[in-house]
């Protein structure tokens, strides 16, 4: 149960009502305080307390006062004996329920085994849902020791059968395989005549940076798993995060430890195929990425060459319009001229020359330009990469109009050795032109012979198709067999939604009727555009200009006034407390919250003694963390190895994964949630603010990539941050990926207690698709838009263009409401897709570029217009709204500005080249950020319970109030953990 309470969530849930009273009647103060806290404990969780401690003081509080008891005689009240027992046994019968016998613990155990251990996997959720499940059949539930071993009873029974289950459907000959993989030795050279000689550590490598060499290093790993030939349909049933747990326990062990498991073959034999399943599917996406920013690397490379070659070469002409002027001039006075006695006088030979360089320098010859040297790069270089792509990629496209893509291909993989310069005749009638070349460039692919028959130059056509090719998969027009994020589109939206159509409508608090849908629209948009029309004459913030593009004139937020009080404040915490060490904030987290907990590793048991555990896994998180690196973490200031560098590897590779490091974050989110006080930090927030922070990374990994706008090559990290400066989610992406795909992600899934209806952005993480979402999901998106001032507004009907006179400068053409009732069943397919996790945001969205014609895409924008105008009308004419936003991102900016002061080893750069490490080394970031935030929330807490420092505070220091400070933290230095001393925030030396 949390510990805070709101006063109305105490009247609502622990007011007692007279017939409960009655209950009481005729007992002392201290038993009735304490059936009262069993009666009420019971109705709201199901269950009776585990001890006194469990009880929050606010709600003993609560009942005591109804009672009109002394809070203090519950300290009378026995735990133990025949009180207590009759009191949980007139409670159960009173509600019609009764102790969990061990059959009904072995009917949950089933239950859950049969229906929620294969798709839910944090053990927090797995609680919840068991207790949940012990409420339903009327069941008191057993002690909190029994319930984890009922759950972990019933993961593995589930395991088990999972095991028996792929074993029995892998052949022997497939078996053979596998175990021949953890023999199969180093290659003696790098080739394709060396696929059966990749050795089992090479296929858990990430590809590196694109080129040539890693495209067909990648093809070659994806051919050597390919030939396992897995049976089809083997994990059809499982989800991929389900197999990704399965997967990185292989991947975080030696072939050598993979082979003694073969000595128990369900086990062994199906944790390989899982791996080899899910590799093939991760290879197969690197291999798509690599090809993707190959082609457009060699395209941004010609562009530049030519740019250097053009300004080299091509000198400004001055003075040209007066040259045309007098040419003209004397052309019209003597028409009978000849050229040489009249133009070149007035600009000669070399002039003119100069004239036409400069016009088809920046005409439409530099494309051609361009095209021209990205042939002579593909030509000597980076063909090839093409026969390893065509031999393992398999691909299709599942609307007919892209078809000639997939013919084209064929024609280009049939003659891909043939060393004519041009296709033979009798294929040239058989290439397909329409729907694979741009008409730009078929007279550069095609040219007629002497006989005028027409010849198509085979080079040129194969970079062509490539480049239709990347464009279609970006959008996911055409797909890959074996792939995940491209996959065929129709498997990432719920297969079962036309069966179960109600049920995902109504999880999404949407009505079936398309019709009360638009209504609802169009009612909100005339009731905002109108009350925005109304008080602009009064709007002293906002004026309509008549300039060209920028329309709006919007003023700038006024200065609020200053915290005075919150740096004494911190200068007070670092008297109390002194200077701490990061690591220590670290460690106190561990134990109030007890962090280890969310790391079981990869096997059945832990061999390693809870204390060493705890040690071990604190010093790995720290050092990535602090990107510190484990080798720093060892030493102590005598120069002594306190750890061995092995045995904290070990822990590393073993026991720290993604998803571990999710539920631990959450955990500690959720505790400073819970420990937040709402007299300091007011009413729990259900807003939050999300943005992007640009990370130097090692240029040989695949997300790493150069960005204009990120000035370098890097990695960007995605912060969903909430107020009191709370992140609870965070994720790691390329600099060009879509910033509102991250945005969407965050907010459904960041598996923290808060509920996000709120959410600020900036102009990157906004788009009108990203509006139209929003609204079918359940939050409202709420951007600080740079491009204020060309902002424009839709009508809801074409003959309202009249009814809002004062806005006419910045209104457009009306919504098309049949495109959003034709499409509105797909909209909330595609929407209930998201919600569901069926598919990520990035591979839902890549079929919705701007270059798509997806008839889903026209009505989600239409949908997007809607949802902005009204945003827009609120925005420009609510000045707390505008600053209610501004705040809200300065949070976050605020959260950036810490991370260099935490991840401040290596030049904050990311030195991995592999991208699951790259993604643990931010979460390890994610996480010792949040158990700072969390132990200032309690040393804040303590200095403003003196009354004497509440009296200072003024409105401003409320506002400004934020624990995100380390004015008395330092991370460096020598590292010492000492798990028995604790820091004293509760006013006394806490026992270990």
């Amino acid at each position: 149960m949390k510990r805070h309470w709101e006063i109305d969530e105490l009247i609502e849930h622990f007011m007692l009502r007279p017939e409960e009273i009655a209950l009481f009647a005729g007992s002392n103060a201290a038993n009735q305080l304490g059936m009262a806290v069993l009666l009420k404990f019971f109705q709201y969780e199901a269950r009776f307390p585990s001890s006194k401690k469990e009880v929050p003081e606010e709600v003993l509080s609560f009942l005591a006062h109804q009672l009109a008891v002394d809070v203090a005689v519950f300290e009378d009240y026995r735990w133990a004996g025949s009180t207590i027992k009759t009191h949980r046994s007139t409670i159960r019968h009173l509600y019609e329920f009764r102790r969990a016998s061990k059959q009904d613990q072995r009917k949950v155990q089933i239950w859950l085994y049969e229906n929620v251990v294969s798709h839910e996997h944090n053990f927090e959720k797995l609680t919840e849902i068991t207790y949940e499940r012990f409420r339903t059949i009327h069941r008191t539930p057993p002690t909190a020791d029994q319930v984890k071993t009922l759950i972990n009873a019933a993961i593995s029974t589930y395991e088990r059968h999972f095991y028996q289950k792929t074993y029995s459907k892998l052949p022997e000959e497939l078996r053979n395989k596998l175990r021949v993989l953890l023999d199969s030795p180093e290659p003696e050279t790098e080739g394709e005549e060396n696929i059966e000689k990749i050795p089992f550590h090479q296929l858990k490598d990430d590809p590196g940076e694109p080129s040539v060499a890693s495209v067909k290093l990648a093809a070659a790993r994806l051919e050597r798993l390919q030939q396992l030939a897995l049976p089809a349909g083997l994990f059809d049933n499982y989800t991929t995060r389900f197999l990704h747990k399965y997967r990185q326990r292989v991947a975080s062990e030696s072939p050598s430890g993979l082979k003694r498991r073969l000595d128990s073959p369900p086990i062994g034999y199906s944790l390989l195929a899982v791996f080899c399943y899910v590799r093939q599917q991760e290879i197969t996406d690197q291999l798509i990425e690599l090809f993707d920013q190959v082609i457009n690397t060699v395209r941004i490379r010609a562009e530049k060459k030519v740019i250097h070659e053009l300004v080299e070469d091509v000198k400004h002409v001055r003075g040209k319009d007066g040259i045309f002027y007098r040419m003209a001039r004397v052309m019209i006075e003597k028409p009978e001229g000849i050229i040489q006695e009249v133009l070149y006088p007035i600009a000669n030979a070399q002039k003119l020359g100069d004239v036409v360089k400069e016009y088809e320098a920046t005409g439409s010859s530099f494309d051609y330009s361009v095209q021209t040297v990205v042939h002579g790069s593909y030509n000597h270089h980076y063909r090839q990469m093409l026969p390893s792509l065509l031999r393992v990629l398999d691909f299709h496209a599942s609307n007919p109009a892209f078809n000639p893509v997939l013919e084209a291909l064929e024609i280009v993989k049939l003659y891909m050795e043939s060393g004519e310069g041009w296709y033979p005749a009798e294929a040239t009638a058989k290439v397909p032109i329409e729907g694979v070349i741009d008409k730009d460039w078929q007279e550069w692919v095609m040219e007629e012979d002497e006989e005028g028959q027409r010849r198509i130059k085979r080079v040129n056509y194969e970079l062509c198709v490539l480049q239709t090719l990347r464009e279609k998969l970006r959008h996911k027009q055409i797909w890959v067999t074996g792939a995940d994020h491209y996959r065929n589109p129709d498997e990432d939206v719920p297969v079962d939604f036309a069966d179960r159509r109600s049920f995902y409508y109504q999880m999404l608090h949407q009505t079936e009727n398309v019709e009360d849908f638009i209504r609802t629209l169009k009612q909100m948009m005339v009731e905002s555009l109108q009350r925005f029309n109304d008080n602009l004459p009064n709007n002293a913030y906002v004026k309509l200009t008549k300039r060209k593009g920028k329309i709006i004139k919007l003023a700038k937020l006024t200065k609020q006034e200053e915290p005075i009080n919150l740096k004494l404040i911190k200068q007070e915490i670092n008297v109390r407390w002194g200077v701490t060490n990061l690591l220590d904030v670290l460690k106190e987290t561990e134990l109030r919250v007890n962090l280890s907990q969310y790391f079981p590793g990869t096997g059945v048991g832990r061999r390693l003694a809870a204390s060493v555990f705890q040690k071990r896994l604190l010093l790995c998180l720290y050092a990535m963390g602090t990107n510190t690196g484990l080798t720093r973490l060892i030493m102590s200031d005598n120069g002594k190895v306190r750890e061995k560098y092995s045995d904290l590897e070990y822990v590393q590779r073993r026991y720290i994964f993604r998803d571990e490091m999710r539920n631990a974050i959450a955990a500690v989110v959720n505790a400073t949630f819970a420990a937040r006080h709402s007299e300091i930090w007011g009413d729990t927030t259900t807003a939050c603010a999300s943005d992007s922070k640009k990370f130097a990374a090692n240029d040989q990994s695949l997300l790493t990539q150069w960005h204009n706008r990120y000035h370098g090559p890097g990695v960007m990290i995605y912060w969903h941050v909430a107020k009191g400066s709370i992140c609870i989610f965070s994720q790691l992406k390329s600099c060009s990926s879509s910033e509102v795909a991250a945005m969407i992600e965050g907010v459904l899934h960041h598996c923290t207690d808060m509920q996000v209806e709120r959410n600020y952005v900036d102009t990157h993480g906004q788009s009108e698709v990203a509006f139209a979402f929003a609204y079918l999901l359940g939050f409202e998106l709420m951007p600080r838009l740079a491009d204020i001032a060309s902002q424009h507004l839709s009508l809801p009907d074409d003959e309202l263009a009249e009814a809002f006179p004062h806005l006419t400068p910045i209104l457009r053409k009306a919504i098309d409401w049949d495109l959003i009732r034709e499409q509105y069943d797909q909209m909330i397919l595609y929407a209930t897709a998201l919600r569901l996790r069926t598919a990520d945001a990035e591979a839902i969205l890549k079929r919705f570029r701007s270059q798509s014609q997806h008839p889903a895409y026209k009505a989600l924008l239409e949908l997007g217009k809607v949802m902005k105008t009204i945003f827009l009308c609120r925005y420009l004419d609510s000045e707390p709204l505008r600053r209610e936003i501004h705040e809200g991102l300065n949070v976050i900016e605020q959260w950036n500005s810490t991370n260099r002061f935490i991840f401040y080893a290596k030049n904050s750069e990311f030195v991995s080249n592999r991208a699951d490490s790259q993604e643990l080394s931010m979460l390890a970031l994610h996480l010792l950020q949040s158990c700072l935030v969390f132990i200032n929330t309690l040393l804040l807490q303590k200095v403003l319970e003196d009354p004497a420092w509440k009296a200072k505070m003024t409105p401003a220091d409320w506002r400004g109030m934020t624990p995100l400070f380390h004015s008395h933290v330092t991370p460096y230095g020598y590292f010492k953990l000492n798990m028995k001393r604790r820091m004293n925030i509760e006013g006394q030396e806490r026992a270990a």
